[in-house]
Order: structure tokens, then sequence, then C-alpha cells
């Protein structure tokens, strides 16, 4: 029923005061009152405001009357608002000749009703066309929250849905929710509950989601997010697009918010680590996490199931990213279990990523013992007959000193002519040599694998 007389509203006063959905309100003479959109004459409103002004709440009459959304004024006004115990979300202006003959309405929600009426097909539709999206994107005002509640309203429910998981809708909807307020975001979530994991499976859908979460500002609408997924965060970790949104939930919302979903993923980190899109979200959750006992479980997790996770093409990741992103005194226990399998971490095709990753960067002390026992000797010329632990020797090059790389240097020379040695290893040792005295290692070469 309001439909039809919309187009002379702003849908933030339909939203917000009952009396203003009263149809008898609606009649030919509506336009002698107007309910305004001001983002047309923000300076001129903000510099006329006079002591003729009232701050209300609702009112039994619109005719010869100006409504003015508190939120487009400038900080002074609602300051004296707020100072008047004012904070009602309208003002009241008594009906002034002049500012009635300075307004000129930006927006015409008639205008665009005529214009949505006259498309060639559902507006939904016409959202799912690279043309719809590019075409409606300039009718909406970018900075008129109350405009883009009513566009919401236009598509409903279902129609918002099938727009975030379209490949040329999604676009538009990224762009809709951009700096939206509040009440905006709060709507989409309301409208999105039922199908929000569904969505977010969805190549699309995701960045939808993902954009939507950017927006979101309150403690409530934390909340309903989180509920929206409960009971889904499994599904949702081990599924190539919803796990984007777990990952951006997990770096936006607190702590302390997302208790629940901390618990679930600690309970399942082994699996998720093992997974290849549950250890994105595993990096995200490291990243994220401030909580010293959830870091606890985390350490004690990756101890336990250390070998497991380092030999995994993933779960190595999880591993190595602890290694680059923890503080000092919580790797205590992870560089014990390097140096206790050095040489078998060094050999295995992923692993030996791990090792790297501990000379990169963990302290000179650490990374001294484990280049030292890695060109122990007997070591050495096992490590150097595997090629990814050649690798990871060719690599350790970089960050000897100089004393050791001597004294290495003469160690092997006086043990090359030993008969013990089969000719390969005196091969790969020569070859080992003669890097150590190049500065310009190329650790790509192909040939170190050959």
């Amino acid at each position: 029923m309001l439909i039809n007389h919309i187009g002379r509203v702003d849908p933030f006063f339909i939203n917000q005061f009952s009396f203003l959905q009263n149809q008898n309100y609606f009649n030919n003479n509506f336009n002698q009152g107007k309910i305004i959109d001001t983002i047309g004459n923000y300076n001129y409103i903000n510099n006329n405001l006079n002591n003729n002004i009232q701050f209300v709440k609702y009112t039994n009459t619109i005719n010869n009357n100006y409504y003015i959304n508190i939120n487009y004024l400038n900080s002074q006004n609602r300051k004296n608002i707020i100072n008047n115990n004012n904070v009602n979300k309208t003002i009241f202006i008594n009906n002034n000749n002049n500012i009635q003959n300075n307004f000129i309405p930006r927006f015409n929600l008639d205008d665009f009703l005529s214009y949505i009426n006259s498309l060639p097909m559902p507006l939904v539709d016409y959202l799912c066309t690279s043309k719809g999206i590019i075409e409606i994107q300039t009718k909406i005002p970018k900075s008129n929250n109350d405009f883009k509640m009513f566009v919401i309203l236009l598509i409903n429910k279902d129609g918002l849905s099938t727009i975030m998981k379209n490949i040329y809708g999604n676009y538009f909807f990224q762009k809709l929710i951009k700096d939206s307020d509040e009440q905006c975001i709060s709507l989409i979530i309301s409208y999105i509950y039922e199908n929000f994991v569904n969505i977010s499976k969805d190549q699309s859908g995701t960045f939808s989601l993902q954009a939507l979460l950017d927006e979101v500002t309150t403690i409530e609408q934390e909340n309903k997010i989180l509920n929206c997924i409960k009971t889904h965060e499994m599904e949702m970790a081990y599924d190539k697009n919803a796990t984007h949104v777990l990952k951006k939930l997990l770096l936006l919302f607190p702590d302390k918010i997302r208790t629940e979903l901390n618990e679930i993923i600690l309970s399942n980190l082994k699996d998720l680590c093992l997974n290849p899109n549950g250890i994105c979200l595993i990096k995200n959750f490291i990243k994220s996490n401030t909580l010293i006992n959830d870091k606890l479980r985390i350490n004690k997790e990756i101890i336990n199931n250390f070998t497991t996770l380092a030999e995994s093409p993933f779960g190595n990741y999880g591993i190595q990213f602890l290694i680059e992103n923890w503080e000092k005194n919580m790797l205590i226990n992870i560089k014990n279990k390097i140096m206790e399998n050095l040489q078998n971490l060094t050999m295995n095709q992923y692993s030996s990523n791990i090792v790297e990753k501990a000379i990169e960067v963990f302290d000179d002390e650490s990374r001294e013992k484990i280049i030292q026992k890695l060109c122990f000797e007997e070591n050495l010329v096992n490590i150097l007959n595997c090629k990814y632990g050649r690798f990871v020797i060719y690599k350790s090059i970089n960050y000897m000193k100089n004393e050791f790389k001597q004294n290495l240097e003469n160690t092997l020379n006086n043990y090359i002519n030993k008969t013990k040695y089969k000719k390969k290893d005196k091969i790969v040792i020569q070859k080992f040599l003669f890097r150590l005295n190049n500065n310009s290692i190329n650790i790509f070469d192909k040939k170190l694998y050959q």
C-alpha cells in the first residue's frame, strides 16, 4: 500500500516512525509538506538553523512542515541537539518560506521508481547483468543511506541473496553497502540470516560477505553473524569459498566475541592444518589470536603432532607461520623439536621448508646451532645427497659466518681424500666447497638437483 506513495517520502522515516505509515496522511495535498533529503542542501540548512527549530520525536501532522535527518547535520548542530537532550533522529522545522523557496531536492524517489518501472526486466534480474549494475549504480547517491535502505527494500529478502551470489550482482552489492550506516547493515544481516552459509560457499557470494563484514560496526551485528554460522563452522572452514569469510571474520572480530568459534578451531586444529582450505584459516587464527591460553593450546597441539604436520604439504605452512610470527619465548618447544629431528626434517620435501624458515628468522644463536648440526661431517654428506637437503644447505651458506666457513672448508678438504667416501659423495662435497667460496650462489640453479 505504501509503494504508491513512497516516492514522496524518505524511507528512513517510514521505517522509524509509525505515524507515517498511516495511509490517511498520503493524500493529494501531501506535497504541501515534504519530508526531505537534505544531502543537496547540507550547507544551506546547517547555516540557517535558528530559534524557530523544534526538536520532536513524533508529530500528528505533516502538512507545511519539513523533517531533516539528524545524521546530515554538522558537528556543532549535532552537539546542540545532544546538549538539549534532543537525541531523536529528526529535526522538525516550522514551515519557512525562505527554506521552502531555496530548497531544491537533489534526488527524487518518484523519478527513481519511474525508472525502475521502465526497466526491461525485474530489478533483481537487471542487477544480475553487466549493463544493469553500471546503470543503476549511477542512480543511487553514494552518501545517502536512506536511499540505500529504499533500494534494499525494493530488492527484498530473496532478491538480495540472488544478487550477492551473482557474478555481476555481487559487485553492485559491494558498492551499495560501502560506508553504509548501522541501520542499513543490520537490515541486510537480517535479510540474509538464513542464507548466510550458502552465500559464503558461493564463488561470488564469498566476496559479498567479506565486503559486508568490513562494514560491521556493532557488537550486536557481530553476534548476529556468529549466530548465522553456528554449527556450520567446520563446513565453512573446509569449503574453498566459505573459508575466506571465516578468515575475514577472524581478523575483524575481537577474541572476546568469538570464543565459541575459537574453541571449535582449537579442537580441530590438527585436521584443519592438514586441509588445503583449513590451513589458510589457521594462519589467520594464529595471526589474530591474542589470548595466551589459546596460544599455549596451539603450541601443545603443534608439538604433539609435529612430525605429521611438518611432513604434510599443508601442515608445514602452519609451523612456518608460527616460526615467523610468534614471540621468541613461545618458540622454545618448536626449536627443540627441530633440533631433535633436524636431519630427517631437512631431507623431506615439505618439512625442509620449516628448516629453511628457521634459518631465516631464528635468532643468531639458534641459527648457528642448526647450521653447525647440518654441517657435521656425517650429516652433511647424507643431506647433500638429497635434493631437498641440498637446497637447505646451499641456502644456509648465506647465513654462515666467515670463520665458520673457513673451518668447515678445512675440515672437508682434510676428509675428502679418505677412502671411506664413495665417488659420488666426494663429488657432492666438492660442489659444496665450490659454492661455499662463491658469493653469487643461485639457490634456484637446477644443477643443484642433478
